[in-house]
């Protein structure tokens, strides 16, 4: 993210986007924002421009809510001291609080899911599409997915029997420019998302794409896609339903022991499902560093620590991803990987009182992340928590371990109760309490302003 230029307008950076008129029209009156450069498209090859603008242009709201969460601890030297007070008001939980405040992509998931209704009610029902106008759809109804369940994890509250009438977000599935938006229930808006995975796979063609296409969903991400959602919802079988064709699957955990493993969130990583998010660009590698509870966690013999972080000073673990000033970073794009599924189908087993096979689960990736001496230790310590409780707190441990800096650690504290989490900034210690309301975002002042509704 580029701070400086983070509130230039979506549609003037996407100045040559393929969309229709009367779609643009409903999101400048929903919206407020004023297109320009509009072209009617009017086949499969202008679709497909359309699409991949979408996935070109996604939000990149994951990194924002890592700096919030306790994997993370904050690194000024060396940067622009005029970027360094929206990086504080996000690592000290300060929403809305100035003008200045780098607030999450709020138009920018609308505008997916408007090029996304677009693409549905144009295409879903033509009776004599084509392979690739079907596979196009599918991606679509899994765009528009995807949005509203990053937006209802965002800004809704983490699910519950007891949340689910909770105002979440509007839920728009239509590109009517004279309706009036208004929220939704959090429980309507997870129906809509696993409606439109389902609906997906009644379109998609293709299972897994090549590396260089992998930015789209396929149906293994719709898969992989499916058993989070499940997960988030606390539907533990179908969460196990949905992640254990993936892991019987010709997927691989990358070997951290040998010499030529990548990164599991490695474009071309042997795991990687799909890879559209840029979780963490070169502004955020250069002020984030692990959080010393997060490196304490690492046992000794855990490839990880060395792998994941690098230490050009004593107790300063900067987050691995390639050479930023090369531009390598951008190869590390994580959406859905192996190492993910199998955590999740793992913790659907433990909640379940599935104490072997979970720990079964977790020995297998054990295999790949400790040194060769060290495996044995590691699998004696899973095979120490009896009890589903203590196997279940070694799994969120085991989460942050893994996916470090993927963008999911604040979903998972969300999800394990909303604990208390503590940030220094110089000399002074902020404190996010247990079950804070901080834990939901507030809706954007700016899309508040254009919308009285929200």
């Amino acid at each position: 993210m580029d701070v400086r230029n983070y509130k230039t307008n979506i549609f003037v950076r996407l100045l040559f986007l393929l969309f229709s008129v009367a779609c643009f029209a409903g999101c400048e009156k929903f919206l407020d924002i004023k297109p320009a450069g509009v072209v009617m498209p009017d086949n499969l090859s202008d679709y497909r421009a359309m699409l991949t603008r979408v996935y070109q242009g996604f939000p990149t709201d994951l990194a924002k809510l890592s700096l919030r969460s306790d994997e993370v601890k904050v690194s000024f030297d060396g940067v622009n001291a005029s970027y360094r007070p929206s990086y504080e008001e996000i690592y000290t939980w300060i929403d809305n609080g100035s003008l200045s405040t780098v607030t999450t992509q709020w138009q920018s998931y609308y505008y997916s899911i408007y090029v996304s209704n677009y693409l549905i009610k144009l295409l879903a029902n033509a009776s004599d599409a084509s392979d690739d106008t079907k596979q196009l759809v599918g991606e679509a109804y899994l765009i528009r997915a995807y949005s509203y369940f990053l937006l209802a994890n965002i800004y809704g509250q983490p699910y519950s029997d007891e949340s689910l009438s909770s105002l979440c977000v509007p839920l728009v599935l239509d590109n009517d420019v004279e309706e009036v938006r208004v929220k939704s229930t959090l429980k309507s808006v997870y129906e809509q998302v696993e409606q439109d995975i389902e609906a997906s796979f009644g379109y998609l063609q293709v299972d897994r794409w090549e590396p260089s296409l992998r930015y789209r969903f396929g149906r293994d991400a719709a898969r992989a896609f499916a058993c989070r959602v499940a997960l988030y919802k606390k539907d533990w079988k179908r969460a196990i339903e949905k992640g254990s064709p993936i892991l019987s699957s010709s997927y691989e955990l990358e070997d951290l022991n040998s010499s030529s493993s990548k990164l599991p969130c490695h474009y071309r990583s042997s795991e990687a499902i799909m890879n559209m998010d840029l979780v963490m660009d070169g502004d955020y590698l250069s002020i984030m560093r692990a959080s010393d509870l997060l490196i304490a966690s690492y046992a000794s013999g855990d490839r990880r620590k060395e792998l994941y972080f690098r230490t050009p000073s004593a107790g300063d673990y900067r987050v691995q991803r390639g050479d930023e000033k090369e531009g390598e970073s951008t190869a590390y794009r994580i959406t859905f990987r192996l190492g993910e599924v199998l955590l999740n189908v793992a913790e659907a087993q433990a909640r379940l009182g599935s104490l072997l096979e979970s720990k079964t689960l977790l020995k297998q990736l054990a295999k790949k992340r400790y040194s060769e001496s060290k495996i044995a230790d590691a699998e004696v310590m899973i095979d120490a928590k009896n009890t589903s409780e203590e196997l279940l707190e070694f799994i969120l441990a085991e989460r942050g371990r893994e996916l470090a800096f993927e963008g999911l650690r604040w979903f998972d504290l969300r999800r394990f109760g909303c604990p208390q989490i503590s940030h220094k900034l110089g000399e002074k210690e902020y404190t996010l309490n247990e079950k804070d309301s901080r834990y939901t975002l507030p809706i954007p002042r700016e899309a508040k302003e254009s919308n009285s509704n929200l």
